[in-house]
């Protein structure tokens, strides 16, 4: 056995001498970056919400007010290219994302 494999059977063989990296500064990087990418969803989804309340379809009025009519919405292109239903849709994974990271880079 060589390598990894070696490296495996030794450290499940004593367990007392495992180490692991905690890429800490990687770990802190992507927290960073999700940091960034929610801030800027959040901002977006402000934006949409009032080009929706302050359009002139009475249906867009409605989504900030009532979830089954943002959930039944379609994008539309007259919305600066910001669809709420999309952007609301995207930040539970990302917050997942997020809280996953923080939960761990508080380990190390």
């Amino acid at each position: 056995m060589e390598g990894y494999d070696s490296l495996s059977a030794y450290s499940g063989t004593y367990p007392s001498l495992q180490v692991y990296r905690s890429f800490s500064i990687l770990n802190q990087r992507t927290l960073n970056a999700l940091q960034a990418e929610i801030s800027e969803k959040e901002r977006q989804i402000t934006i949409a919400i009032a080009n929706d309340r302050q359009s002139g379809d009475a249906q867009r009025k409605q989504y900030s007010l009532h979830f089954g009519t943002l959930l039944k919405s379609t994008p539309n292109c007259d919305n600066d290219g910001l669809n709420q239903k999309a952007l609301v849709l995207e930040l539970p994974g990302l917050l997942k994302q997020y809280s996953m990271f923080s939960s761990c880079s508080s380990i190390f």
